[in-house]
């Protein structure tokens, strides 16, 4: 005589494939939630790598420049403390006059001088600058220092004397305040000032780009960095700077 009939516990059919959709559901939208996450921290990391690869450049630049034309003797004349000099760097001349301390090369590349005031100093390469009298107003044995700045287009660098101080950048353009012919006293802005006119003040408007392409769609790049659209992080910088110990 066969004994009872047991029933045997588990999942149906129904509540497996249920089951397997309620899964499927979450592990979507945590996937996406990572993805989402993720994109976000590359946005700001890209953010963050503009403005940090930025500030350093540019408060060099804003630095050197702001150095232009410095004499460590203010009552000697500059055709004096500044004698004729030549420098050169990827493939640029700085050919400044008896008295000259900043001068216009090219749309891409400038370059001034001046005399160093504290001792421990460094050029704008990184370079240590030798036999700086400790005294004030002491006369400074050595040439004065000269700083080449240059953009290259092709490796996305501005570059001073040769080495590159930022990278990713996009573009830069300069332009030179000299003196307005038409009003005395005047000035106006020009990117090609003319040899025999006098520069006092410069300022630039950079672009630079992140390495990563973080947005989710193309799209067209600011007005200040022409090229076609991509997917990369942009940032603009600028400023202005006056040739403070230089008064043309």
């Amino acid at each position: 005589m066969p004994g009872p009939t047991r029933l045997q516990g588990g999942l149906s059919l129904a509540e497996l494939l249920l089951g397997m959709a309620i899964g499927s559901a979450l592990l979507l939208g945590l996937s996406l939630f990572y993805i989402d996450n993720r994109r976000h921290y590359l946005f700001l990391q890209s953010q963050l790598e503009n403005l940090e690869n930025a500030r350093h450049a540019f408060l060099l630049l804003e630095q050197e420049v702001s150095r232009a034309g410095y004499r460590r003797q203010p009552d000697q004349p500059y055709e004096i403390a500044f004698g004729p000099q030549q420098f050169g760097a990827d493939g640029k001349l700085c050919d400044l006059e008896q008295g000259q301390v900043f001068k216009y090369i090219d749309d891409s590349s400038f370059c001034l001088r001046y005399q160093p005031a504290l001792p421990d100093s460094y050029s704008c390469d990184g370079k240590p600058i030798d036999a700086i009298p400790a005294t004030p107003y002491t006369t400074h044995p050595g040439a004065p220092v000269i700083a080449l700045f240059s953009a290259d287009r092709q490796t996305r660098e501005l570059r001073c004397n040769g080495d590159a101080i930022v990278h990713d950048l996009e573009h830069i353009r300069f332009e030179y305040a000299v003196a307005d012919t038409a009003a005395a006293g005047s000035q106006h802005y020009t990117d090609t000032p003319g040899p025999s006119q006098a520069i006092s003040a410069i300022r630039y408007l950079a672009c630079l780009a992140s390495t990563r392409e973080v947005r989710r769609d193309t799209a067209p790049r600011p007005e200040d960095c022409p090229g076609p659209a991509d997917r990369r992080l942009y940032a603009s910088f600028g400023n202005g700077i006056a040739l403070r110990n230089h008064r043309p």
